[in-house]
């Protein structure tokens, strides 16, 4: 477990001063009554703590105070109670929002309530470990449109094997700067095969390679829908609305899109 919660740096402080957080639990399946009383993936309880529990506290340590919770009806009032009766943080201050909306219509939400230059948006199943002062730092500093968190799955055999028999795999490109021959984190190709068997081969444009200095293709990593969003976000969502109506999830269709509009001489801002 990362300490990240004593005595943050003033410019870390900044940095989450200037972040609207908002955690997402808007899916409802009927198999997770078998695990808790509703249908909400964020109170499936481990140790006997729900996961939005771990998450809330996640938070608090790094020194966020204001969070949003989006969920739909039917997770609604089960959330509302446990936040009223159960869950009392020292310093933090959930706020509800139920909504009917789902996938790329959550940006709506987000627009209507953002107040800072950049957001958080986070799934609500799962439990965090990792240096979020530094994370947000570094996509403030680097004037990122968007920063997403990928876990490395490599050193867990089991979960890896399991991971490319079941539901294929994911290939993240990642380059390096023109100017270092460090490798920085920039993800510039994304692509998903259905299966480990899968006998398509990687496709990948010279226009990538041209501008990606120490390209490595890593696929012993997953996306954990955790992303900050710089606020320009949604002038690209504007631009590319037609686009954009056709996406149904984030991860999947929103990402890769704007990795492959990076390489657009059509678009300047991303």
């Amino acid at each position: 477990m990362i300490d990240i919660g004593h005595n943050p740096s003033l410019k870390s402080t900044l940095s989450i001063s200037n972040i609207d957080i908002f955690i997402l639990d808007t899916g409802f399946e009927e198999s997770f009554r078998q695990l808790c009383d509703s249908g909400s993936k964020s109170l499936i309880k481990v140790i006997n703590k729900p996961l939005l529990a771990y998450q809330l506290e996640f938070l608090e340590q790094c020194n966020i105070r204001d969070v949003f919770i989006i969920t739909n009806k039917a997770n609604s009032k089960s959330i509302d109670d446990y936040l009223s009766t159960q869950f009392f943080g020292e310093k933090i201050k959930p706020v509800l929002v139920t909504t009917n909306k789902e996938g790329m219509d959550i940006f709506s939400i987000i627009k209507n309530k953002l107040t800072k230059s950049n957001s958080i948006l986070m799934s609500g199943d799962s439990i965090l470990s990792f240096d979020l002062n530094s994370f947000i730092d570094a996509h403030i500093e680097e004037k990122c449109l968007v920063s997403l968190i990928l876990n490395d799955i490599s050193n867990n055999t089991n979960q890896k094997l399991n991971f490319l028999k079941e539901e294929g795999f994911e290939a993240f490109g990642v380059c390096g700067s023109k100017k270092t021959n460090e490798l920085l984190n920039k993800v510039v190709y994304y692509n998903k095969k259905e299966s480990a068997d899968s006998k398509d081969p990687f496709s990948i444009k010279k226009s990538v390679l041209k501008h990606a200095q120490n390209f490595s293709l890593l696929y012993n990593y997953e996306d954990i829908h955790f992303y900050i969003f710089n606020k320009n976000i949604f002038s690209i969502i504007d631009n590319f609305a037609e686009d954009i109506k056709k996406m149904a999830s984030i991860k999947t269709d929103f990402l890769p899109f704007l990795i492959k509009k990076s390489y657009s001489k059509n678009v300047n801002n991303i």
